[in-house]
């Protein structure tokens, strides 16, 4: 079986092994202590590892190979995933350089990936990952972002306490692309869109087709083209042949997720959102209330407009300081006018420059003494 195909080597939590520092792509670094390797992946291997500034325990991923392409898109993954933030995509929290060697810090999220975990999920389970995937990236579609990836391996389940159900993060935008303009191929081929194997750019759309294989390998137990030998017949069965989901009980979630895997772009769901509402409605599940960080996590992903000059201004600042050349700026105007928004356009240029960055925040009314420096003392 194409095992590389179905499912590229995921990056993903392993037993925590003691590693000799010479396993590492640094050996002296002042700046964060490895503690072991978690998974290695398509464009490069992950480490857990400690801030020592910070005491902070990250994700700490580095680009494998060296070039000048694979560089490029190392550092379009991390501007991809900063501009987002949604509780179901892992957190950009620093970019940055050592050695020579590109790397990603990022939140660490301590879980199983789908690969290893999907033997064990309920129906409900499985079903409440996929609308929370299509969730996620709904939010990255309305920022313009296309993951290209969707798989077992990039969808990170974390069992919840309460007993009520996984909570998952997103991972690995590195193949990720603007939604705008062509893009070579590149993904894994057993969750590639038919489309894309004619030349087709990515979309919305093909992200929905991923995210309907990954839940018919759940519901059926195995991939639908699970046993093919060879990459050109697997790509065969992927652009000429129908997933056979006739073993599925459900005659309703059998309709929808074959909706999601129509050969015909324009036959699937109009949009992610639209998947998850359907899939939700085949399960008898109910459509769950919108958390405030979820509407925040839309809001930001509109198109910034209407503040550039000020962003401007801002980023000039932000590039004063890395020169050692620090001020203090105050960001006033009515509510609602995009201060926050200012803000966060801000912090993911911040981010993406390898410069640290706190929050606090403090009400006028309220609070005690200092707290806009609690979050930020921590």
């Amino acid at each position: 079986m194409l095992d590389s195909a179905l499912d590229s080597t995921p990056v993903e939590p392993v037993l925590a092994v003691a590693a000799a520092s010479s396993s590492f792509p640094v050996a002296r670094w002042d700046r964060y202590e490895f503690l072991a390797l978690l998974g290695r992946g398509g464009m490069g291997s992950v480490y857990k590892a400690r801030d020592r500034r910070i005491l902070r325990t990250v994700a700490l991923k580095f680009i494998s190979g060296a070039g000048e392409q694979l560089q490029q898109r190392f550092a379009q993954e991390a501007r991809m995933q900063a501009r987002i933030d949604h509780p179901g995509i892992c957190k950009v929290l620093e970019v940055g350089e050592v050695e020579g060697k590109a790397y990603i810090a990022m939140q660490l999220v301590e879980g199983q990936s789908l690969h290893r975990a999907k033997s064990t999920l309920s129906l409900r389970e499985k079903v409440a990952i996929i609308k929370d995937t299509a969730e996620a990236l709904h939010v990255a579609h309305e920022a313009g972002i296309i993951h290209r990836d969707i798989k077992p391996a990039n969808v990170l389940g974390v069992l919840l306490l309460d007993g009520e159900g996984v909570r998952l993060k997103v991972l690995d935008f590195g193949l990720s692309g603007q939604s705008t303009g062509g893009s070579p191929i590149a993904g894994t081929l057993a969750y590639m869109a038919p489309e894309l194997f004619s030349g087709k750019r990515a979309t919305a759309s093909s992200d929905v087709y991923a995210a309907g294989m990954v839940l018919a390998e759940l519901l059926l137990g195995r991939h639908p083209f699970a046993g093919e030998q060879t990459e050109a017949a697997l790509i065969k069965r992927v652009r000429d042949s129908a997933p056979d989901l006739s073993e599925l009980r459900n005659p309703y979630l059998a309709s929808v997720l074959g909706r999601a895997l129509h050969k015909v772009p324009a036959r699937r769901p109009s949009d992610a959102a639209t998947f998850m509402r359907e899939l939700l409605a085949a399960a008898e599940l109910k459509l769950p209330r919108e958390s405030a960080e979820v509407r925040d996590s839309y809001l930001m992903a509109a198109p910034f407009t209407g503040r550039e000059g000020e962003l401007a201004r801002l980023t000039g600042a932000l590039n004063r300081t890395r020169m050692a050349q620090g001020s203090a700026w105050l960001v006033s105007g009515e509510s609602g006018v995009g201060k926050s928004r200012l803000i966060e356009e801000l912090r993911s240029l911040a981010l993406i420059s390898s410069v640290l960055v706190f929050r606090g925040q403090a009400v006028s009314a309220a609070g005690s003494a200092y707290k806009l420096w609690r979050d930020v003392l921590r």
